[in-house]
């Protein structure tokens, strides 16, 4: 099985459910440590490949949805070139 098969989300969409939820723990986990240290913050790099602008809100929609907006962390959004 091919790398793309394997990590595509049509073909395994519950296994990309679950790894959807254990980054969410942990960037919250990261997050809650960062806002409890008063002088520490971070960055989170995302590789995102928008192919639509609806694309962009989905993004913007499940960082609000899932609480992963901090003071303490500033997000990178890489845009590859393809």
């Amino acid at each position: 099985m091919n790398v793309y098969m394997r990590f595509n989300p049509r073909v395994h969409s519950q296994k990309r459910a679950v790894s959807v939820c254990i980054v969410v723990c942990c960037v919250q986990k990261v997050m809650e440590e960062l806002e409890a240290s008063k002088f520490q913050h971070g960055e989170m790099k995302l590789a995102f490949y928008a192919q639509s602008p609806g694309e962009w809100r989905r993004l913007a929609q499940w960082v609000t949805d899932n609480d992963l907006v901090s003071d303490n962390v500033r997000w990178i959004i890489e845009i590859p070139r393809l």
